[in-house]
């Protein structure tokens, strides 16, 4: 730097550097104001007061002295810069100046040794030390203390002696210039100016004038700096000429300053370059993504002790972190974790750990960040999370504030999904309290300003105390006022904007069941509030080392995951993890854990794109009844049907298990866990019904639907050829398969029974994860109607588990129902009652529409309600659909349905096809008496077991007997499987040839028990008790005795029915099998009981019909053909089997090809010579045989109500002479003369 020497008498003689409400300082650049502010606004006193800057002259002249002062010092400049006075600088040097209590921590230009700062050697220290010189040398007395050497630095804060903060913001600031100089030079700039600053009336320093230096100066450039382009380059990043700008920075508004509201990017792990790098997030603005269910995890890390920092502890967590997800990373869900506590070289660790970056490569921060406190907040997520932003929300107190990430991928580019994760203030105290209130204030206010049409998720450690004893024993101790300790057994949330999803899946006095809890017998009673505790110091051997047992610490939930209150995310499962394994082999080994706190796992769906929500609109919400008791009774007499924790562990396994054999040499899919090869078959294996929405019990068959783009017929052959193979080693066997409409394979896995369903459909499987999201019309379910009804059974299942308010309470409450139908005679769509999903369906119903606050809502309330409105439902009228699709609503009921409940998706089916009614009177009857059992307190309705009572209610009976003494016992179940199915058929035509009986047949089958010891074959018999119908008449003895006869010819004609109708393996043979009808009066009963023998499972293959009862979805009948209602009965099956049998079959033309149906009806309809309106279409209806219908009247659309499959079209026939035109047997065509086309119906 070129000077001319001034001089040698002072300008401003007389005057002194003693006013500290004036300075002369070099204010940084504003592209370095973010980076110095982050540590500055969290730790300098003067943060608010003052810009980022180096000081010149400070303490300076009065306030009053200052306009000549300025102008003295320009002339002064003027005088000596010659060619300028501007000069390069560069702070790449971090320091403290110790004092007597406290330090400051800093930057400077140059080495350092201790105290020696501004090395002259160096050029900017050197520069400064000239220019300080320069301008100080003007007065008389200089206003710096101490040894008066002047030693330019950049404050960043203040810290105690201590060497923990002290040695923790120095390695901050340390890393503040490591991190800048690796993207950068390290904080350089060059200085043409100086700031004149003066203090407000608010006493802030403002800058109020600039002192010019001139361009050019002698400084070097440093390396790789080359001349004056690269010059006016770096004077281009000064503050700009506007001094209304220049005077503004760095002291706007500390909310609205830089670092609050300017988005900063994620950083990405690159396999490529093995480096953590910014994001392009500019790839996916704009674009909308399908959404998908998520994982948000929170867990506070617990530093203890950042120096030394406790790496011991360091693989625990990140073992603790690997455990939220056990499916390999490819295959995981979206995830995102939520990390407290976390520090600089925690998060080294972190970034540098494979298995962290390989499950999360996208975070926050990268390994050059500069976190700002010693316990901080950083999010983690999934490369299925898709690039994110994110921001640092200030809350009042220092330290503490809220990082807030938006995912457009998992939103949408206006709606992304908005993740915060907070540490709030401990402690329970009237200040840490109130202090805690206005932070989630402050939070639960911006997001509602900036992302009120965004679905929201807040997780982290919320400090909140749960446990009443603690909070009433603070206000006994009056550690808090009584203001407070109201305030904190309310709760600090505000419940109208966020929602606990602990307690949305679990209620408040539950928790999950985690083997190591369980297990642990130091605390065998919780008190209120201290379920699902995530700080326990009777379970933590971590939290045990901090506490202060003296003063009674107890469980408490501080760690929290919230959703927005009205948004559109479900909380589909809630568990905790970081639990020490458990070693049986060494139970006096220490069991250690990496955190004081367990982690929060929370797995949100989005509720399903449903189109037309009209149906929910005209819905009329049901009051909850209040009761008198609580959950906790209901949880007791449903306990011991309750599958134990083996069992779920067996049937996860047993999933697992058979997964991987069916995906032999596979392709990977999403849901599937294997390592299949390349160019093999995707399949997909997914739970569907009683197992998959969590209200299985431990007899439970486990459903499954299968979806791959081979056709049926190949995978049911691939599947039996694999189990076979594979499955033997692991206890997996083919059981047999049901060659029905809707073909099953059933599967036994040790006791475990699997019926496999299959879809075909190749565009299902590349977008599985979306499918429960997507709108019901979307191209992608053009399926056939067999293979829709079949993907429902997955669809309806999903769409129950994301629209139904409680989960937890919809489980125990199903549980509860399920065993009232049980002892009730009524659980049974096989014998026209209630199945699986029937009870599903209309308890889903209820949940929706139970009207009040949803924390208030129980599984008793909901019992309460359940049975309250169906006693006085109007089943013959009524179609019971789910409020919140719709389309259940329009469907067209026929007259010959005494029950309909319909399925969710369409084409929408009636579940309740079976019922009839006989069975309808008997629902009916039972649902009263429940109803009447609560209202009066009896809530144990496994004492109302009709079973005894059924036995002895009527004076007679039908009694269907059925024996089988053959070598093939799956004939045997097949038999029995058979009769029990026929039975609706009995019931139908008493009721329409026998009005004056009413029938009640019990869903078991029976045995004597005098003879069972004496039999050696299968032998058991079913019973259907009468009594008198309400006819409203007076017979006379005649009619009576007609009626009487009447009821014989019934009874003989099923009797009939059951022998002569054969169906393949349900063929009655009377060499080994022998059904018997009779009317018993039950004196002849005599001791009776329930068969529970399995007659079917000799270890062999077959065909066999399945049994639905269990199956909660849309799987259609594997006994379809013998689905009965009102308008068909088993004489007119049999008059139609029998005029079938009779009627001689046309015989084929043996190589002749047939037009397509559909080409038939294109030709009719659009060819001009032809008239639509006189032509008919011959279709098979699955009841009533032959039906016709008008050309124009038939439905092309599957999603259509009245949609008919082309391959049940039989002919086409001219209206006016009766030609058949199109024959499909006979392969007669007159249209196309039979010249072209294959069928392929």
């Amino acid at each position: 730097m070129t000077t001319t020497t001034a001089s040698s008498t002072p300008l401003s003689q007389g005057q002194s550097l003693s006013s500290y409400q004036t300075a002369i300082a070099i204010i940084p650049p504003a592209f370095y104001h973010p980076q110095i502010n982050a540590l500055r606004s969290l730790y300098d006193k003067s943060y608010l007061r003052w810009p980022p800057h180096l000081n010149v002259l400070y303490p300076f002249v009065t306030p009053e002295s200052l306009p000549s002062a300025v102008q003295n010092l320009r002339r002064v400049v003027e005088e000596s810069k010659g060619d300028g006075l501007g000069f390069w600088v560069k702070l790449d040097r971090a320091g403290s100046f110790r004092h007597k209590q406290n330090a400051t921590i800093f930057l400077s230009p140059g080495p350092h040794d201790g105290e020696l700062v501004g090395d002259p050697e160096t050029t900017s220290g050197g520069a400064l030390r000239r220019l300080e010189g320069l301008l100080s040398n003007q007065y008389t007395k200089r206003g710096r203390t101490g040894d008066g050497v002047y030693r330019p630095h950049l404050t960043l804060g203040q810290t105690s002696l201590d060497p923990v903060p002290l040695n923790s913001l120095l390695s901050k600031a340390g890393k503040l210039v490591m991190a800048n100089g690796l993207s950068s030079e390290p904080f350089k700039w060059f200085v043409t100016r100086l700031a004149v600053m003066k203090r407000d009336e608010d006493g802030d320093m403002r800058v109020v004038d600039e002192i010019l230096l001139g361009r050019r100066g002698t400084g070097e450039a440093g390396e790789g700096e080359g001349g004056e382009e690269d010059m006016e380059s770096e004077i281009d990043r000064v503050p700009r000429e506007n001094l209304d700008e220049f005077q503004g920075l760095g002291l706007g508004d500390p909310e609205e300053s830089l670092r609050g509201v300017r988005p900063e990017t994620s950083c990405q792990f690159s396999t490529e370059s093995n480096e953590w790098v910014p994001v392009d997030i500019t790839s996916i603005r704009g674009r909308r993504f399908l959404l998908k269910d998520i994982t948000i995890a929170t867990y506070n890390v617990l530093i203890d002790s950042p120096f030394p920092p406790p790496v011991e502890r360091y693989p625990l967590l990140v073992n603790a972190i690997l455990s939220i997800h056990h499916t390999p990373p490819s295959l995981a869900t979206p995830s995102i974790l939520c990390l407290q506590e976390v520090t600089d070289d925690f998060l080294q660790y972190l970034l540098s750990n494979n298995a962290i970056r390989t499950r999360y490569p996208l975070c926050t921060h990268s390994p050059n960040s500069v976190l700002p406190s010693i316990r901080n907040c950083v999010i983690f997520a999934t490369a299925s999370c898709g690039p994110f932003e994110w921001r640092w929300l200030d809350f009042a107190k220092r330290h503490k504030g809220a990082v807030i990430a938006s995912f457009p991928k998992l939103g949408g580019p206006d709606k992304p999904l908005v993740v915060a994760t907070v540490h709030l203030t401990c402690g329970l105290g009237d200040g840490s309290v109130s202090a805690k209130a206005i932070q989630l204030k402050t939070l639960s206010t911006y997001l509602r300003a900036k992302h009120l049409a965004s679905e929201w998720v807040v997780a982290g450690d919320f400090n909140l105390q749960t446990s009443i004893q603690s909070i009433d024993s603070a206000l006994a101790n009056r550690s808090i006022s009584k203001d407070t300790h109201e305030l904190v057994r309310k709760g600090l949330i505000d419940e109208e904007v966020f929602s606990d999803s602990w307690e949305l899946f679990f209620g408040p006095n539950e928790e999950d069941d985690v083997p190591y809890e369980v297990d642990n017998t130091a605390v065998k009673i919780k008190g209120e509030g201290e379920w699902g505790a995530t700080f326990n110091p009777y379970t933590n051997p971590v939290a045990a080392k901090i506490v202060q047992w003296g003063s009674d610490p107890r469980p408490q939930r501080y760690d929290r995951v919230l959703i927005k209150s009205t948004g559109n995310l479900r909380v589909r499962h809630v568990g905790r993890f970081g639990f020490p394994a458990i070693n049986s082999q060494d139970s006096g080994k220490t069991l250690e854990c990496g955190s004081d706190h367990w982690g929060v796992a929370t797995t949100l769906s989005f509720r399903p794109d449903v189109g037309d929500t009209s149906g929910q609109r005209n819905s009329v919400k049901l009051q909850l009844p209040e009761v008198d008791i609580d959950d906790q009774l209901l949880k007791t007499l449903v306990d011991p049907y309750l599958p134990c924790r083996t069992d779920r562990s067996v049937r996860e396994t047993a999933i697992t298990s058979l997964r991987e054999i069916l995906l032999q040499e596979q392709e990977p899919v999403v849901g599937v866990e294997c390592k299949p090869s390349r160019g093999a078959i995707p399949i997909i294996l997914a739970p569907v019904g009683s197992y998959a929405l969590g209200v299985y019990d431990k007899d439970s068959d486990v459903d499954c639907l299968c979806v791959s783009t081979i056709s049926t017929k190949t995978f049911f052959e691939i599947a039996r050829q694999r189990i076979r193979r594979f499955g033997g080693e692991r206890g997996i066997r083919v059981v047999r398969f049901v060659d029905a409409k809707v073909p099953v394979l059933e599967v036994r896995a040790g006791s475990i029974k699997f019926d496999l369903q299959y879809c075909q459909a190749p565009a299902i499987i590349e977008h599985w994860s979306t499918i429960p999201l997507l709108p019901p019309n979307d191209s992608i379910f053009s399926l056939p109607a067999y293979g829709l009804r079949s993907l429902n059974s997955y669809r309806d299942t999903e769409f129950l588990l994301r629209t139904i308010p409680n989960l937890n309470v919809f489980r125990l409450a199903y549980r509860f129902i399920k065993i009232w139908a049980l002892a009730s005679g009524i659980f049974s769509s096989r014998f026209g009652y209630l199945g699986g999903f029937h009870i599903a369906l209309l308890l889903a119903r209820i949940c929706k529409l139970a009207d009040g606050d949803p924390k208030g809502v129980t599984a008793a309330k909901v019992v309460r309600l359940f049975f309250d409105h169906y006693s006085k439902t109007d089943w013959l009228t009524e179609i019971i659909y789910d409020p919140e699709f719709s389309v259940g609503a329009r469907y067209q009921r026929f007259s010959r349905e005494p029950m309909a409940i319909t399925s969710i998706h369409i084409p929408v089916v009636n579940v309740a096809r079976n019922a009839t009614r006989h069975s309808i009177s008997a629902l009916t009857r039972e649902f009263g008496l429940a109803e009447k059992a609560l209202r009066s307190g009896r809530w144990d309705l496994r004492l109302m077991g009709r079973e005894n009572e059924f036995l002895v209610e009527y004076g007679s009976y039908v009694k269907i007997d059925v024996q089988y003494w053959g070598n093939a016992l799956r004939r045997g179940k097949a038999l029995a499987l058979w009769v029990e199915s026929t039975i609706p058929l009995l019931l139908v035509e008493l009721n329409a040839k026998a009005p004056f009986v009413f029938a009640r047949a019990w869903p078991r089958r029976f045995v004597s028990t005098a003879e069972l010891d004496e039999w050696t074959e299968l032998r058991g018999f079913y019973l259907v008790g009468l009594s008198n119908g309400d006819t409203g008449d007076e017979r006379s003895k005649e009619q009576k005795q007609k009626d009487e006869n009447t009821f014989i010819e019934v009874l003989q004609g099923f009797e009939r029915h059951l022998k002569e109708r054969s169906t393949g393996v349900l063929e009655y043979d009377s060499t080994d099998s022998w059904i018997q009808v009779q009317h018993v009066r039950k004196s002849s009963l005599g001791m009776v009981k329930a068969d529970d023998r399995d007659w079917g499972d000799d270890g062999t293959e077959g065909d066999l019909i399945d049994d639905e009862d269990n199956f909660i979805g849309t799987k259609q009948d594997s006994d379809e053909e013998y689905v009965c209602n009102d308008d068909q009965s088993y004489s007119s099956a049999k008059a139609t089997s029998s005029s079938g049998a009779k009627k001689q079959p046309k015989r084929p033309v043996p190589g002749r090809k047939l037009r397509p149906a559909l080409d038939v009806i294109n030709r009719i309809k659009w060819d001009p010579s032809l008239d639509s309106g006189d032509f008919l279409i011959g279709y098979e209806d699955r009841f009533k045989g032959i039906r016709e219908i008008d050309v124009g009247k038939w439905k092309m659309e599957q999603t259509d109500l009245e949609f008919i499959p082309l391959h049940r079209v039989a002919y086409f026939k001219r209206r006016g002479d009766g030609v058949v035109v199109w024959d499909r047997e006979t392969k007669k065509d007159l249209l196309f003369g039979n010249v072209v086309g294959e069928s392929e119906e």
